[in-house]
């Protein structure tokens, strides 16, 4: 039996495409032996999806920090939402959807950016009040750099911006308190050449991806490398290393481990150990384990998204939250991976989620196939509270 995917690649923030791919792979097919069992998930995953709460109506990017929830809505302006004190900020800051993401949130801060030729500005804005500017620099746009200009590459870390300049020097900008400083060069440390698509700063500990492809394109791999602003050597900590995230000093990826096997894994800066994260999600307690799940579907890993007090991921099933801490997989959101290829058909697209507390963000879009169309809406931003499943 094959099983059927549907999969979008987006254009850009306001449009996207579907097409419809076929897994053949026996390894992933549902049990040919059962297709009874598909019809009851499906029942199931139409049931499940259909108790998620509407929380925005238009949503082109979402991201979230601490207790926060944070998304640009169809007014093309940024809002947030604090799960802990309930309280909503309507912001008026000026938000570029030329740029990707169009924002940063660190703990006390929002980091937006405009690009124009050559050039950065990145500006810092409280985040409590709708429009409180904190300091705004200019930064200029390596050659190399240039050909991914439309990406905020900066990373945050208690209250200090970091970005890297076209030599591979690594700055630290402090805002309200004067110019960036320059803290060390990545050739000083080994690494030559080659691009920085992304990185991060946690304490002294300084997480880069780095790879040799000029195609911005290419901005999801490359070698993982572990460097102290305080010295020493690079370390190397995987060769190719395939959607990373960051999270607190850590990285997740996925990364082959034979020539069949993509698996996920996390790295810890502090204590320099890396993590089977596919092991750790087949060993997890998931909350539908009463539906008879094969661990062989559930603990495929296609993709990875960090998440403040865990992590996100998602299979052939769908996409679920997991907390190490309590070893426990909460469902997010299920796919209806079995279905037949019929006009007049209706799907939902997921695009991600973002947990903040005890209540998951989900963004997704509905489309509708007829003879010769497809037509869909613009995503959306549902709500799940985790503490009630």
């Amino acid at each position: 039996m094959s099983s059927y995917r549907w999969s979008c690649v987006g254009a850009a923030f306001l449009s996207s495409s579907c097409v419809i791919e076929v897994n053949t792979d026996p390894r992933l097919a549902p049990p040919t032996e059962e297709e009874a069992w598909a019809e009851q998930f499906n029942d199931l995953a139409d049931e499940f999806n259909a108790s998620l709460d509407v929380f925005a109506k238009e949503a082109f990017v979402i991201s979230g920090v601490g207790s926060r929830f944070f998304w640009v809505g169809g007014d093309e302006r940024l809002h947030s939402y604090d799960v802990s004190s309930m309280k909503r900020v309507d912001y008026e800051i000026p938000i570029s959807l030329e740029v990707y993401p169009p924002f940063k949130v660190g703990a006390d801060a929002i980091i937006t950016a405009e690009y124009s030729i050559g050039v950065w500005e990145f500006s810092a804005y409280a985040m409590d009040e709708p429009n409180a500017l904190i300091d705004t620099i200019t930064w200029p746009v390596g050659a190399i750099e240039s050909l991914g200009a439309s990406r905020l590459r900066v990373a945050l870390d208690d209250g200090s911006v970091y970005l890297f300049d076209s030599q591979k020097v690594l700055h630290r900008w402090r805002p309200g308190m004067g110019a960036p400083e320059p803290l060390f060069s990545l050739a000083d440390r080994g690494l030559l050449g080659g691009r920085i698509p992304k990185f991060s700063v946690h304490s002294d500990d300084v997480l880069v991806l780095k790879n040799n492809e000029l195609d911005p394109a290419y901005d999801e791999s490359g070698a993982l490398w572990h460097v102290q602003i305080s010295g020493g050597e690079a370390e190397q900590v995987e060769e190719s290393a395939t959607d990373l995230c960051f999270q607190a000093g850590d990285a997740l990826y996925r990364a082959w481990t034979d020539e069949e096997t993509l698996a996920g894994f996390r790295y810890s800066s502090s204590d320099r150990h890396t993590e089977d994260l596919t092991a750790l999600v087949s060993e997890a307690n998931v909350d539908l384990g009463d539906f008879g799940i094969d661990k062989r579907y559930y603990s495929h890993l296609y993709d990875l998204e960090c998440q403040p007090g865990g992590f996100t991921f998602e299979n052939n099933l769908g996409w679920f939250f997991l907390d190490p801490k309590e070893h426990e997989a909460r469902t997010l959101y299920l796919r209806r991976n079995f279905i037949s290829y019929e006009k007049d058909y209706t799907f939902e697209v997921y695009l991600g989620a973002v947990v903040v507390e005890h209540v998951a963000f989900l963004w997704r879009y509905t489309c509708a196939l007829g003879d010769v169309t497809l037509d869909c809406t613009p995503p959306a931003v549902y709500t799940r509270d985790l503490s009630a499943h």
